[in-house]
């Protein structure tokens, strides 16, 4: 098994392995996860810009020639308050089934940490649904530990447009 940065050859390899993340997702949290029919087209759009970004990463995971397993992540900015300006969160993980519990996942982690940390980025975080317990495991194995909680609470939006704040204000 061999781990190595990826490359925009390798996104043809990786698009079955993406719809496939996308599509656990989905069943673990259709209100969260709920995919939009055009979800590839619109995923390759936003690709677009987001790879310009020198500190965006693609890594693959290799066995026998094969990709077997990704990792998308950004580099992200905080809250002006916070220590920690900017950090960089894993947008996507998969290895795939017949490949994992082979250390796969831990390697592409542990090689996309060396690399921002090598460019001064001083947090790696990882966003993954509650119901993904192996994959949890998976991670604090790898060193991540849990920082937050999202919760969800769905709205029933009432009918017309939605109004921000600052409209609602000006028209009272």
């Amino acid at each position: 098994m061999t781990v190595r940065m990826g490359d925009a050859g390798d996104f043809a390899a990786i698009m079955p392995m993406m719809r496939a993340y996308r599509a656990l997702h989905e069943g673990w949290d259709a209100p969260l996860y709920g995919l939009r029919p055009d979800a590839d087209a619109r995923f390759r759009r936003w690709l677009g810009p987001a790879v310009e970004d020198p500190r965006a990463m693609l890594v693959v995971g290799e066995e026998g020639g094969a990709i077997v397993g990704f990792l998308t992540a950004v580099v992200e900015t905080d809250l002006p308050i916070y220590r920690c300006d900017e950090y960089a969160v894993v947008v996507a993980m998969w290895v795939e089934p017949a490949s994992r519990r082979r250390g796969v996942a831990t390697a592409m982690l542990d090689l996309a940490a060396r690399e921002y940390a090598a460019i001064g980025i001083r947090q790696l975080r990882v966003r993954t649904a509650v119901a993904n317990t192996a994959g949890r495991a998976t991670l604090e194995q790898a060193g991540f530990r849990a920082a937050t909680v999202d919760l969800l609470r769905e709205l029933k939006p009432r009918g017309g447009r939605a109004r921000s704040a600052d409209q609602r204000r000006r028209s009272e």
